[in-house]
């Protein structure tokens, strides 16, 4: 092993060990006040990086945070898996809750505690291929353009609360269909109930697939922007437990093990 490696294994068990002291750590640990700590874990349908696979919860963000359980010795009763929406809820009242993939803006940033990065998402835009929005967006000269024509168009289904929707909520888009998930859009753009999907390049092809559908039904028309992934943590977790969460992450990095993760899923 050498030194640098040495000194960063250290670094990461004096963390952890103080981290376990402080009784923060595991669901059977305790607060400084001796009241016991239980983390709530929660996510989305969001593959590949969290989804729901023969009724347990599987994705490459799922098998991180089940290896950093592990490396910081931290029970847990299971990982949730809810509407965006409903998990996002959760995060905001707590208490100790930690919601994974989420998406870290400017506007999310004071609102919670962050680990990560765990992952990086396209978001993009979809018509339905061959229709006559797909091919007014080809002819848009640039994504002034595209936004123009994207406000213009009958309607934008996205899911409620994640970053998407507040992304058109910020761009003052009135044609807004919030629905609880993707899979959801998927169809209503494919059977003409909207006219624009804002869904993301990352998940598309499992989410059609699950929803019976080809990829083929859709056209991407703009790439609007990409988006780091965090593991978030509500106001009240203490932040020994987020700092050991954040070792553990690093570690993983700096072992391989992150990346052979993020391959194999």
């Amino acid at each position: 092993m050498q030194k640098g490696d040495a000194l960063k294994k250290l670094l990461v068990l004096i963390v952890v060990a103080a981290f376990l002291l402080s009784g923060c750590a595991s669901q059977n640990g305790a607060t400084p006040n001796g009241k016991p700590v239980s983390l709530k874990i929660v996510t989305e349908d969001f593959p590949p990086y969290n989804y729901l696979e023969n009724g347990k919860v599987a994705g490459r963000s799922t098998a991180v945070v089940q290896e950093i359980l592990s490396r910081i010795s931290q029970q847990s009763s299971g990982i949730e898996l809810h509407p965006f929406s409903e998990s996002y809820a959760m995060l905001q009242s707590g208490p100790n809750v930690a919601f994974y993939s989420v998406g870290r803006t400017p506007a999310r940033e004071p609102l919670f505690k962050w680990v990560g990065p765990i992952g990086e998402w396209e978001l993009t835009l979809y018509a339905k291929s061959g229709s006559a929005l797909a091919s007014g967006f080809s002819a848009a000269g640039n994504d002034a353009a595209k936004t123009a024509l994207a406000k213009s168009a009958s309607s934008i289904c996205v899911v409620k609360d994640d970053v998407r929707h507040q992304y058109l909520l910020a761009q003052n888009f009135t044609n807004i269909v919030a629905v609880s998930e993707d899979g959801m859009c998927a169809q209503k753009l494919a059977s003409g109930d909207v006219a624009l999907w804002f869904g993301s390049s990352t998940s598309l092809g499992k989410i059609v697939s699950d929803a019976g559908l080809a990829p083929a039904a859709f056209a991407p028309v703009q790439s609007v922007q990409k988006n780091a992934l965090y593991i978030a943590f509500s106001k009240d977790v203490p932040d020994s437990e987020v700092a050991a969460w954040q070792a553990a992450l690093d570690e993983m990095k700096s072992d391989g093990s992150f990346a052979s993760i993020s391959a194999q899923q």
